[in-house]
């Protein structure tokens, strides 16, 4: 089958109606998406609502000998020091007040720091390693964590040519760095960052490869826009929304079993044997056996 070339008009009025038509349809369809899609609406973590109402700033901070400087490195040193016991007190105090480290605090008024995250980047290298990442513990489960982690992404992707995060994770952490795009697959080449990134004893290294045409801090709300479109698109083309009245011998709340080999559950619809025959054979489970059955439109050859 050979398409037709885009310079080559139309052979007949008829044709480029059609043409004309189905472009009209499809801007119409697309509109309606669009308009579907703006319109919904996103719930927004706690963290995010505390940050627009101002209970809450992210602030990012380095030793650059300044007073509210040093205030919010003391906090974020004794944080990781409370939430990283295993750690030793004086290694963390080096490296929170080392100059060649950055740290990204969330700060309550007046210089109240609950959370952070310490890292230091290598741009030559394009990669940043991330040292100690904590939320206070009462803090937790608002969504601080993920949101302070979507603004270092931003901030560093905005200020720097670094494309990625190494970090060394513990046990109770792999979890948190997973569900943040991090993986244990490391495709970053080991010559550039062997000997460049500090090696913790049962400690599991991670990766993270940002994407740079991502705005990391509304990806929550662009995947639900992209998951609203396919499925507008979905919907005209499917019936599974509909949801169908149950067996009128039901009714009298005696539920009698029905064999269903013989029963049609809607108008326009049967059942096809040999496919349930074959679902029931690919199903290892005796339970689902009995229930699973394939429904084509009677309509189909």
């Amino acid at each position: 089958m050979t398409k037709r070339p885009g310079s080559v008009e139309p052979e007949t009025a008829s044709d480029a109606k059609r043409f004309k038509t189905s472009h009209l349809e499809l801007d119409r369809l697309d509109a309606a998406l669009w308009d579907t899609t703006h319109r919904v609406p996103f719930p927004d973590k706690p963290a995010v609502i505390e940050e627009r109402n101002g209970d809450i700033e992210y602030r990012v901070v380095n030793n650059d000998g300044t007073r509210e400087s040093m205030i919010l490195l003391t906090g974020l040193k004794c944080l990781f020091q409370k939430q990283l016991p295993k750690m030793p007190k004086d290694y963390i105090a080096r490296l929170v007040y080392d100059r060649t480290h950055l740290s990204i605090a969330i700060v309550k008024k007046p210089l109240d720091v609950i959370g952070g995250i310490s890292f230091r980047e290598f741009r030559a290298r394009k990669f940043a390693e991330i040292v100690f990442c904590a939320v206070s513990s009462d803090q937790q489960v608002k969504g601080y964590g993920a949101h302070l982690m979507a603004h270092l992404k931003d901030y560093v992707k905005a200020t720097s040519p670094v494309m990625h995060f190494l970090t060394y994770a513990d046990n109770y952490a792999t979890g948190y760095f997973q569900k943040q795009g991090f993986t244990k697959e490391i495709t970053l080449e080991k010559s550039v960052w062997m000997g460049y990134i500090k090696d913790y004893e049962g400690g599991t290294l991670m990766l993270c490869s940002m994407l740079p045409r991502i705005r990391y801090l509304e990806v929550g709300r662009m995947l639900l826009k992209q998951k609203e479109t396919v499925l507008a698109k979905i919907r005209p083309l499917s019936k599974s929304h509909i949801v169908h009245q149950p067996p009128r011998q039901w009714a009298n709340g005696v539920i009698t079993p029905i064999d269903p080999l013989v029963y049609t559950c809607y108008p326009g619809n049967r059942l096809v044997p040999s496919h349930g025959r074959i679902i029931k054979a690919a199903t290892p489970r005796a339970s689902f056996q009995r229930d699973e059955t394939v429904f084509v439109s009677s309509s189909k050859p």
